[in-house]
Formats: structure tokens, C-alpha cells, sequence
């Protein structure tokens, strides 16, 4: 099993990273995911938290929460990979805190596999509306109270499909979210401001201990 995780792993990365290649299957980036906005028109972004989902453990069905508690160096509260249950709990990595994915990508491959998807089934913590989360890796940014660091994109898995029984694997390579660490802890909410942060703001911003010595494998 774990071998067949890295082998699709590897596959989506290479393909979502080959010269020409198309996201979401032909669909194109979406307005809010393409990486280069703002860089070609100079505006700053806002964006808003559309919903939270959290799962206590590996396979069970997630569910919205109306509010949860981002722990610096441990994850979102109640969530299966801040108890270290998830299905790839035993491959650490920090930046596994915290999943986004934005409901514009969500729109993009209910459109390509030709039917309803709800961001629950996507298994991510927190829907987004209006953030460029393709252009935030190694990025910092303010999720309603929380300030978070974009570790890496995150990439899809055959263990998604199985889970769901739905054909989301191609269409959400190179736009399947974006993994991160959370650097300052607090609320978030459906609703919640997502933003870049201001000027110096990052300064005030500690690593958590919980980083500092770990296996980035």
C-alpha cells in the first residue's frame, strides 16, 4: 500500500509539473488558482474561509465544524493529523498541519467529471473562495486569526477516488490545494478573512518547537 502511494504520488507530481501540461484536464487554471494573479495586475488579494471540515480518524467521513482552534505545530483541533490518525500520519511532515483547497477548483471538477462534488468529499480542512493558493507555497498568510506558512501543493491520490468513488484523481492534478504549517494559533470560521500578511508582520511570528528537529520526509 505504501509503495502504491508514492508511485501515484510521484505520477501526479510529475505530471502536474511537465511543460504544457493542462490543469483540471483541460479545464485551465481557475481565475483564483492561476499563479501568476496579481503579480500581472499588481492588486493585492483577499479572500474569505467558505467552510471547515474536520475527521477524527483515517476513512470515517468528515463533517463542517462551525468553528475550530489552529494549534501551532499540531494541526487543527479535532482533526485526525493533529491526533496523528490520518491516512499518511506515518509519513510526517509538518506541513500536513493544515489542507486548503479553493472552491473554485471544487467548481472545476464537478464541471469535468460531470457531477455534484461537495468540498467535504475533498477531504481538505478549509475551503477557500478568492485565495491564489497555487502562488502561496512558501508563502506566509493570515487564515481568520491563525497566521500559516504554504509548505507545499498538495497532490492527489488513488486513495481519495477509492474513498469517495469518484473520478477527482486527474482533474485536481496541479490544483489540489496547498499544505501547510501553522505558525500562530487561533480560531477560524466560515466567513474568516484569508490574507496576505502586512508588511513586518511576519517578524512577530515564533516556530513552534513542535518544527524544530523534525523529519521533513
Amino acid at each position: 500500500m505504501a509503495d502504491d502511494v508514492l508511485a501515484d504520488q510521484a505520477s501526479a507530481r510529475d505530471r502536474a509539473t511537465r511543460p504544457g501540461y493542462e490543469i483540471g484536464k483541460g479545464q485551465g487554471l481557475t481565475a483564483m488558482n492561476d499563479p501568476t494573479r496579481g503579480e500581472a495586475t499588481g492588486q493585492p488579494w483577499r479572500g474569505e474561509v467558505c467552510a471547515v471540515f474536520a475527521a477524527e480518524t483515517a476513512g470515517v467521513e468528515m463533517h463542517a465544524v462551525t468553528s475550530a482552534q489552529l494549534v501551532a505545530g499540531v494541526g487543527m483541533s479535532g482533526d485526525r493529523y493533529a491526533f496523528g490518525k490520518g491516512h499518511y500520519s506515518h509519513l510526517w511532515h509538518p506541513d500536513r498541519q493544515l489542507t486548503l483547497i479553493a472552491q473554485e477548483v471544487i467548481d472545476d471538477v464537478a464541471r469535468a467529471i460531470g457531477e455534484p462534488i461537495e468540498g467535504v468529499e475533498l477531504r481538505r480542512n478549509v475551503v477557500t473562495r478568492g485565495v491564489p493558493l497555487n502562488s502561496l507555497v512558501e508563502k506566509y498568510f493570515a487564515v481568520g486569526e491563525a497566521i500559516v506558512y504554504g509548505g507545499r501543493l498538495n497532490v492527489p491520490c488513488r486513495y481519495l477516488e477509492r474513498l469517495i468513488d469518484k473520478k477527482v484523481f486527474e482533474p485536481l492534478l496541479g490544483c489540489s490545494g496547498l499544505n501547510c504549517q501553522i505558525l500562530r494559533g487561533g480560531t477560524v470560521r466560515p466567513g474568516d478573512v484569508v490574507r496576505p500578511l502586512r508588511p513586518g508582520e511576519e517578524n512577530a511570528i515564533e516556530v513552534p518547537v513542535a518544527l524544530v528537529g523534525k523529519d521533513a520526509g
